[in-house]
């Protein structure tokens, strides 16, 4: 779980809200409020301010630093490119995001 699923989480259940319920509310599944909470998946800015208005917090409060919303929000420009790519670009781009971590390549089959 990472810092916005544990903080989304935690805001969650001191408000006695189950998964479910604010799946509802979010108009989204509650599958997808546990992949956010487990920091699978995160949640679009419009949705983080949804959250907010629900949960009665400040964006900050749930999401954290400024730095920390630029990253989140630059994770899910990444991610939504990411599912619309064609499984032979999937592969150059995890050897540019290892090569950009520092991480040698492994040899791999296939």
């Amino acid at each position: 779980m990472n810092d916005f699923g544990q903080k989304l989480r935690e805001l969650r259940v001191d408000k006695g809200i189950s998964q479910d319920d604010l799946a509802r509310k979010m108009n989204l599944t509650q599958g997808s409020i546990s992949q956010f909470e487990k920091g699978l998946r995160l949640p679009t800015p419009l949705n983080i301010e949804k959250l907010c208005g629900i949960l009665g917090v400040s964006r900050e409060s749930l999401v954290g630093k400024e730095e920390q919303k630029s990253v989140d929000v630059e994770r899910v420009r990444l991610m939504r490119n990411i599912q619309s790519l064609p499984a032979e670009n999937l592969k150059t781009l995890n050897e540019v995001a290892e090569a950009m971590r520092g991480k040698p390549e492994k040899n791999r089959k296939g």
